[in-house]
C-alpha cells in the first residue's frame, strides 16, 4: 500500500500544505480503501492509473502556476490509457477516447488547430490543472471508485478555493457536465474566477452544447486581459 508519506513524497512541495490542512488521517483512509481494491481484483482486473501515476498531476504542476481548470470524471477504464491527467492518453494508445476526440474538433473549429497528440503533458506544463473527481478506477468500470475519493475529493475542493482565494490568485475553470459542476460547491461569490460551463464533451452530450462553446480561445482572452501569455494549445 502506498503510504501518506510517499505520496507526501511524490508531490510538489507546493501542495504539501493543502494536504496537511485537508488532513492527512482523511487521505489515508482513501488510500486504504484503493489498496483494499486492488488486493481484492487484481491482478484479473487491474487498477488505473498505475501508483506512480495517481499523484503525477500534483508533481508536475505546482500550485501557484495553475492558470486553467479542467475537471474530469474519472481515469480511462483500458489499460495503457489513464497516465493522471484528466482526458490525456499516453500516445502510444491506437484509439482515442471519444471525448478527447470531441475536446480536438471544438479546439479545431474554435482555434483553427488540428491537434494530434493525445499527451496533454504540454498544457499541464503551461498551467492547465487536468483534475480527475476520482483519482483511480476499476479497470472496465466507470465511476467505480467515486465512493473511495468523494470525501478527500470534496475537502480538496474546499481548501483549494480558500487557498486561491488567501493568494488572490484567479483562474479559468472549465465545467463540462453535472459531475464537474459539483468541485464550485465551496466556491464563495463574488471571486476573481472566470467559469465557463457546458456540456460535457462526451458524444452523449456534445452536441447539446459542448460544441461550439469556444473554451480554448475565451480562456486565452481572460488569460491575456489579465496580462499572461496565453495557452498554446495545439502540438
Amino acid at each position: 500500500m502506498t503510504t501518506v508519506e510517499e505520496v507526501i513524497g511524490q508531490i510538489h512541495p507546493s501542495w504539501v500544505p493543502l494536504f496537511e490542512e485537508i488532513g492527512l488521517p482523511l487521505l489515508e483512509q482513501t488510500l486504504h480503501a484503493v489498496q483494499q481494491e486492488r488486493d481484492k481484483y487484481e491482478p484479473d482486473l487491474l487498477i488505473f492509473p498505475p501508483p506512480d501515476s495517481i499523484w503525477r498531476l500534483f508533481r508536475t504542476l505546482p500550485l501557484p502556476d495553475i492558470r486553467v481548470i479542467v475537471i474530469g470524471q474519472d481515469p480511462y477504464i483500458h489499460q495503457h490509457e489513464a497516465m493522471g491527467f484528466s482526458f490525456s492518453i499516453s500516445p502510444h494508445c491506437k484509439k482515442t477516447p471519444p471525448s478527447l476526440t470531441n475536446i480536438f474538433k471544438e479546439l479545431a473549429d474554435d482555434y483553427n488547430i488540428s491537434r494530434t497528440n493525445t499527451d496533454l503533458t504540454d498544457w499541464v506544463q503551461q498551467g492547465v490543472f487536468l483534475i480527475n473527481q476520482t483519482l483511480t478506477v476499476r479497470q472496465f468500470k466507470s465511476n467505480s471508485h467515486a465512493t473511495y475519493w468523494k470525501p478527500w475529493m470534496t475537502a480538496f475542493w474546499k481548501i483549494f478555493w480558500q487557498t486561491l482565494h488567501r493568494k488572490n490568485q484567479s483562474v479559468v475553470v472549465w465545467c463540462w457536465g453535472k459531475q464537474a459542476e459539483k468541485a464550485l460547491t465551496h466556491l464563495s461569490s463574488p471571486h476573481p474566477h472566470f467559469i465557463h460551463k457546458s456540456p460535457h464533451p462526451s458524444p452523449l452530450s456534445a452536441y447539446r452544447g459542448f460544441f461550439g462553446s469556444k473554451p480554448f480561445s475565451l480562456t486565452n482572452e481572460f488569460l491575456q486581459k489579465k496580462g499572461q501569455e496565453p495557452i498554446h494549445w495545439g502540438e
